[in-house]
């Protein structure tokens, strides 16, 4: 009787292995036992109905067959999920929700600053200046929109020529501003992590003027201010990269409202700013 059992157990075993498992490039397992392999498709039994009719795959459809010997043929590579329309969102980012950072800021005039006094003098000249700026931004706001706050410092020289009809006087010193703004915009992400961005920002706020050197002095003579409160507003495109360099330019403009004596200068100016951002 234990004779028999084993024999029993020995044959249950072989009949387990003795299936052959083809592996469709979908994932799924089929228990067959293969009839032929032919050069575009493959003929084969279910297991469990080995005396049914004899069916066929295309081997395009097939991934392997592991053969009862344990041995394998390989046809292809198994199929990538498909990525349903919710899957394929824009990348938002993740990571650092607010930033602080600062910029080195090149300047190049794009028009420059001008002056009438009561006599009519025309003032120009104005050259490229450098200034920095402190931003604090609020990321990853919905659709990718971010929002924030900058407060900035920026010095222009001047070399001013001033012509009465008779005689022309050269002047030069500089324009230093201190300009506060908010911004608002859009950063697109450039990778699924969000680490590196192409950023579109708008800017609006208010600068004070303080004109120093040669004009300040002629001015304090003709008993005209020095200085100024007005408007700025700019337009950035840049990039933050690795999630903490920034780089990019921007069209700005000051527009300083005109004070009691009449002194007033507008001006608008190219830039050029890199920074870090934390």
């Amino acid at each position: 009787m234990k004779i028999l059992c084993f024999l029993s157990c020995l044959l249950l075993a072989a009949s387990m292995n003795a299936q052959d498992f083809i592996t469709l490039k979908s994932g799924e397992d089929l228990k067959t036992k293969v009839v032929e392999v032919l050069d575009t498709e493959v003929k084969y039994k279910s297991w469990e109905n080995q005396t049914g009719p004899t069916r066929t795959l295309a081997k395009a459809e097939i991934f392997q067959i592991v053969y009862e010997n344990g041995s394998k043929e390989l046809f292809g590579n198994l199929e990538q999920p498909k990525k349903s329309s919710a899957d394929l969102k824009i990348p938002t980012p993740k990571n650092q929700k607010m930033a602080f950072g600062f910029n080195a800021v090149y300047q190049i005039p794009v028009f420059d600053f001008r002056e009438e006094q009561q006599i009519g003098d025309k003032l120009s000249g104005a050259r490229s200046g450098f200034g920095g700026e402190l931003r604090f931004r609020v990321r990853n706001l919905p659709n990718n929109f971010s929002a924030g706050f900058g407060l900035g410092f920026q010095s222009t020289p001047y070399d001013l020529s001033v012509s009465d009809g008779v005689l022309v006087y050269v002047f030069s010193g500089k324009y230093n501003q201190i300009l506060f703004d908010v911004a608002s915009g859009m950063e697109i992400p450039l990778d699924s992590e969000g680490k590196n961005r192409f950023v579109l920002e708008g800017m609006f706020g208010l600068n004070f003027l303080k004109i120093t050197g040669d004009l300040a002095d002629d001015l304090k003579y003709s008993g005209l201010s020095t200085k100024a409160f007005g408007l700025n507003y700019g337009a950035d495109l840049g990039f933050l990269v690795d999630n903490h360099f920034t780089i990019g330019t921007r069209l700005h403009a000051s527009s300083l409202l005109e004070t009691e004596d009449g002194f007033k200068i507008p001006a608008a100016s190219f830039q050029l700013y890199a920074g870090y951002e934390f």
